[in-house]
């Protein structure tokens, strides 16, 4: 019998499957054994395929919605525009439909996540429209594009988005923070009212870059800083109604080095950020006490000791976190096949072990926790991983297989 969930191209998208298919269709597999064209590796669990985005760099943007469909953004290659997705757990893609049918033809995507609205924001950059920020209307296909942030010809209020989030406030209104993709530029908006022009938004150029940014709690948190400064925090202010969205700060250190945080996350007992040692040529990640302000209070791990092998050289790409298992992704350089990483800790960020798939790409970038447990990865040349939470899924039985 030939079964292939993770073909090497995509394929039509098929209807939508209920939420737990692809766990179940998972669960035949290891019940019927591993057909050729099932490309499973680094355990019995991994599941590794391909996503339709072209680049050979990395995979920049990866979102799950609550109903299970996965989006990842094409930007890292000459060709990589606009957005794919899947709504079987990663096992077919297909381009996003939207209309007008050439809007994110030539639209390069680098951050993808739900606005307060519902519609989902893609950021980037058009260089022909100026487009910044677009949003997506998903409640029926074709997904209607309209735009969120456009540039305009003035120093700091035009460029390639690195990330793009927004947050809704108690009096009604919501915030959003545009950060550039390869400066210190970051647009504001304060106000849902605020217009599309990158003019009517507040510009702030902190003196560290931001590299990564996510909303908890209602409240911004970032990462970031550059190969010759100290890793720089940007948290939510102490005080709720400080008229700028973040204060910087930043963690000690066990050796005080330089370097860049490319990944975080945040919830209500910690705070985890991986990035590099530029120094040593390390893959760091912090891992913060309960309170994430108090910088006395990270603990750090290098990512080339959780490799067993101190002497080689690695960088950490991506964060994700569900409770207390913890999931960060990265690489070993200089990258060549097989190259990337996945290591994970289930107690909360206090130790860390690799669980990287034998077939895994040259980068692995992004990563998100499903609700089940289910972990998604995404990396180099359209590299996409699913590593199931076996005890969780075979609760379930085997009874609503059909």
């Amino acid at each position: 019998m030939m079964l292939s969930l993770f073909p090497a191209r995509s394929q039509p998208l098929p209807a939508f499957l209920p939420r737990r298919a692809f766990r179940y269709a998972l669960i035949l597999i290891a019940a019927l054994g591993v057909p050729s064209g099932a490309a499973l590796a680094g355990g019995d669990d991994w599941l590794v395929g391909t996503h339709t985005c072209p680049g050979p760099n990395r995979t920049d943007a990866l979102h799950r919605d609550d109903d299970g469909t996965l989006w990842v953004g094409c930007g890292t290659a000459a060709t990589g525009y606009g957005v794919s997705m899947s709504q079987d757990g990663g096992a077919t893609w297909q381009d996003a439909p939207v209309t007008p049918a050439d809007k994110l033809d030539k639209f390069r995507v680098n951050s993808i996540s739900r606005g307060v609205d519902g519609h989902l924001k893609i950021a980037g950059f058009q260089a022909t429209t100026k487009e910044m920020v677009l949003s997506l209307d998903t409640a029926a296909a074709p997904f209607a594009v309209t735009p969120v942030l456009v540039g305009v010809n003035q120093v700091g209020r035009q460029f390639h988005v690195g990330t793009y989030r927004e947050k809704r406030l108690g009096n009604g209104q919501n915030h959003a923070i545009a950060e550039s993709l390869n400066g210190v530029d970051l647009l504001f908006r304060g106000s849902g009212v605020t217009s599309t022009s990158a003019a009517d938004w507040h510009l702030e150029q902190p003196p560290s870059q931001m590299l990564d940014l996510v909303v908890h709690d209602g409240r911004f948190w970032g990462c970031g800083s550059s190969i010759s400064e100290p890793p720089q925090l940007f948290l939510p202010p102490e005080n709720k109604n400080a008229s700028l969205p973040f204060t910087i700060a930043q963690p000690m250190l066990d050796d005080a080095w330089e370097g860049e945080l490319w990944g975080l996350a945040v919830n209500d007992a910690r705070l985890v950020a991986a990035g590099v040692n530029q120094d040593k040529d390390i893959g760091k990640i912090l891992v913060s006490g309960p309170n994430p302000r108090d910088m006395n209070g990270y603990t750090e791990h290098s990512m080339s000791d959780i490799y067993h092998n101190p002497a080689v050289k690695t960088w950490g790409r991506g964060v994700c976190m569900h409770g207390n298992r913890v999931v960060v992704v990265g690489e070993r350089q200089p990258l060549g096949s097989r190259t990337g990483l996945v290591f994970a800790s289930s107690d909360g960020g206090q130790s860390f072990v690799d669980i990287t798939p034998t077939n895994v790409g040259a980068s692995v970038s992004k990563c998100v926790i499903a609700p089940d447990g289910t972990l998604f990865v995404a990396g180099s040349g359209g590299f996409v991983g699913a590593l199931l939470d076996e005890p969780e899924i075979f609760a379930d039985g085997f009874d609503l297989i059909q």
